[in-house]
Order: structure tokens, then C-alpha cells, then sequence
């Protein structure tokens, strides 16, 4: 069978009840994320997921990769997609709504539960829950919408996304049509990405999400002078600090003594791997004398870093890093100084504009 566009699958008698009851279940979930603050749905987002539900009303569109800058909030727009899709006549059960990302982060997938309907709970899936639990869901189903956030991660050939999305049949155009399945991607350094491995054509669109009134991007930080180059916090392990590792120490401690002295803040400071984060605690220790200092990592028994941050440090306060806080986590910033960036011989634009 040829066929180049999306195939309408129907619901009847007390299966279709159960999508309508399961929906609007889900629409008044999503207004409760409102009422407490959880997750809120800004004007811009509800403007951008209204323009993905109209191009899929074009049965022939299966992809959509949404384009936003960092922070200025994919996930209150993907929200907003299940919203504006539900709300209009579309008829899909809730269980075939997937939230998904190549990301390997419990960090992500807790925050983006938290910010999604309850009913959704066992269909957010990151980077180790695709190979078998994404893809036996989806395998032999119909009627599919898939959500998927950072799709620059590990969605080269050989890679899980990829893997994954062949070993469902997500690869193949006629399946796609046949089994109207919708994918919506999001990032906002999409590089290499899924988009790229098929020729969509005129069956794949791309949007530019629009951030709010508010936001703050990296080029008005960068204008405004807040953007720092980063330099050696750490050196050879084994070795003692080289004079050029303090003076880079003492250029940071210059900047929070003349920038943040009208009260304390927390700082953060990415550690390179292995011993690399207590050889740059050991560095500052040097310089840096009536200060906390807080190491988070995969071991650290801290369960939520915002649950610190919410406390106002008595002193100035730093926090170093190791291999969290890519791009998946929203901090609270209120008392929040510094954020120093690993440096790098041969930086990755799309890892620095998505980490601090």
C-alpha cells in the first residue's frame, strides 16, 4: 500500500467514552499544575503549541522540531502542546502521549513528571527506559503523539535515539502514516539530530517558539557584561596549583568581592571528572578562606540541589559540580552568584550555551 500521508484511526462506543473522559481528565489536571504554581502555560507557549496542532491537522506532516532558545521555558510549551491538542477534536487516548529524551538524567525525568498531568507519570521516558520501555509501548500501537526534549542527545547513528526509534518502526515513512504516529522535537541547539536522518521533505515543518516578555537571553548577558571567559580552575591532577591556576582563583574571588558584596549568594563551579572536583576544592582553598563549600555529584546525598538554594547562604557558598545540571535542570536563582563553566581546550557551542 502507497500512501504519503497519515492514516485517521476512530474510537467507538465505550472505548471512544474512555478517551474523551480519560482526556478531559487530563485538561483539568493540567489547570490544577495552574492553580498551584506547578507548571503555568504563558501566552508565547499556548501561541507556539496552537501552530504545531494546526500543522498536523496537514495529514501528510509526521515531524516537528519546535526551536526555542535555553531557558526560555520547552517545557511549559510542550505542555502546552498536550493542552491545545486535547482541547481540540482530536481523538487520542492519553496512554499514547509520550514525553521522551536521549538525556540520561533522573534529574529531568523527576521535574518533568512533576510538571505533567499524574496520567502521564508512566510515559516520561529518558535515555535508559527508550530501548525497551518506550519502544514496546509504541511498537504495535496506533494513534501515537511523541514529545521529545533535547534532540541533539545521543540521536547520532548507532546511538540510543536512533536505535530506539528504528526498533520502532519510527524510522519508516509508511509506518508513520499507517500508524499515524506525530512527533514534536525541542531544542534550542538542534545539531545532529534525528531531524537530520531522514529526509522529511514536505512531511516535517520547523517552528520558532517566541520566549516571553521577561526573558533574558545569552546575547543580553554577553551585552550587558555578565559573560566571563572561563579559564583553568583545576590543572594536572597529582600536581600542586600552578601560579597561573591562583591567579585565575583570585580573578573569580576579585570579581565576587567587587560584584557580590552586598550580601552572600552560592556560587557554582563545574569540576572536571574523577578527582578533578577535589583537586579544584583544594585550589580554592587556597584563595578562598571564611567560605562553605558543597560538592554535587551522582554520590552526594543531596536529593534536590533547589532545596539548598532555597535557603539563604549565611556565607558565600560554593557548590561544585560534577556531571550534573547539563541542560535539564531549572534552579531557583534568587541567592544564586556565579556560575563557572569546566573549561575547555575545544569548547562545544551547544554544551556551553546549554549548561550554566
Amino acid at each position: 500500500m502507497d500512501i504519503n500521508y497519515r492514516l485517521q484511526h476512530t474510537y467507538q462506543g465505550k472505548e471512544a467514552d474512555k478517551v474523551r473522559n480519560n482526556k478531559q481528565i487530563t485538561l483539568l489536571e493540567i489547570d490544577n499544575l495552574r492553580i498551584d504554581e506547578e507548571a503555568i502555560i504563558y501566552s508565547n507557549q499556548s501561541e507556539t503549541a496552537y501552530k504545531v496542532v494546526g500543522k498536523f491537522t496537514d495529514k501528510k506532516i509526521v515531524n516537528q522540531m519546535v526551536l526555542g532558545q535555553t531557558q526560555s521555558g520547552k517545557t511549559g510549551c510542550m505542555l502546552a502542546i498536550i493542552q491545545a491538542y486535547l482541547g481540540c477534536d482530536n481523538m487520542i487516548p492519553i496512554e499514547n502521549i509520550f514525553i521522551i529524551t536521549g538525556l540520561s538524567s533522573v534529574e529531568w525525568k523527576t521535574q518533568t513528571i512533576s510538571r505533567f498531568p499524574r496520567m502521564m507519570e508512566e510515559r516520561v521516558f529518558h535515555r535508559s527506559d527508550l530501548r525497551e520501555k518506550f519502544v514496546s509501548q509504541i511498537k504495535d500501537n496506533t494513534n501515537i503523539l511523541i514529545i521529545m526534549d533535547e534532540i541533539q542527545i545521543a540521536s547520532k547513528k548507532d546511538q540510543t535515539i536512533y536505535k530506539s526509534f528504528n526498533d520502532a518502526g519510527l524510522l519508516d515513512m509508511e509506518n508513520m502514516f499507517m500508524k499515524d504516529i506525530k512527533i514534536v522535537e525541542f531544542s534550542a541547539t538542534p545539531n545532529g539530530t534525528i531531524y537530520d536522518l531522514m529526509e522529511w521533505t514536505h512531511h516535517g515543518s520547523k517552528i520558532l517558539s517566541q520566549p516571553g516578555d521577561n526573558y533574558i537571553s545569552s546575547k543580553l548577558l554577553l551585552e550587558e557584561g555578565k559573560v566571563k571567559e572561563f579559564k583553568e580552575l583545576c590543572g594536572s591532577l597529582g600536581e600542586e596549583a600552578t601560579e597561573e591556576i591562583l591567579l585565575n582563583i583570585k580573578e573569580l574571588k576579585h570579581l565576587i568581592d567587587t560584584e557580590f558584596n552586598d550580601n552572600f549568594y552560592y556560587h557554582f563551579i563545574r569540576s572536571k571528572n574523577s578527582s578533578g572536583q577535589e583537586k579544584t576544592i583544594s585550589n580554592f582553598q587556597h584563595i578562598f578562606t571564611d567560605v562553605e563549600y558543597i560538592t554535587y555529584d551522582q554520590l552526594s546525598r543531596i536529593q534536590d540541589i533547589n532545596d539548598i538554594l532555597k535557603i539563604k547562604p549565611k556565607k558565600h557558598t560554593f557548590i561544585f559540580v560534577k556531571e550534573m545540571l547539563r541542560c535539564a535542570k531549572t534552579l531557583y536563582k534568587k541567592d544564586v552568584g556565579v556560575m563557572y563553566e569546566r573549561y575547555s581546550k575545544s569548547p562545544d557551542d551547544s554544551v556551553i550555551s546549554q549548561g550554566f
